[in-house]
């Protein structure tokens, strides 16, 4: 964790909206490491909300549209985020068991 937090671009945290291209880089490590624990074992799934919480090209720690906050600091999701997602996460799981 220490060493993707490093890699964030710290601006894109202090900006209700952001284009999702500045976060391009740190994904892309995101991604790369976790497939490579992933392939380590057969039993190791990755689910990557990525894509559901910013699905356009900008991207919303806050949305004043739905008072929706995504994080809650740097690197944990919020309450709602969570909950948002809870759906989507327990189909994924259904389709692994």
């Amino acid at each position: 964790n220490e060493f993707l937090t490093s890699k964030i671009n710290e601006k894109i945290y202090s900006q209700c909206h952001f284009e999702k291209k500045l976060d391009f880089e740190r994904n892309k490590l995101v991604r790369k490491f976790l497939t490579s624990i992933s392939l380590t074992k057969p039993n190791i799934f990755i689910y990557d909300p990525y894509e559901k919480l910013c699905p356009n090209n900008i991207c919303h720690n806050y949305n004043e549209k739905n008072d929706f906050f995504m994080l809650n600091d740097k690197d944990h999701l919020s309450i709602e985020a969570s909950r948002f997602l809870s759906s989507d996460l327990e189909l994924f799981i259904s389709k692994i068991l």
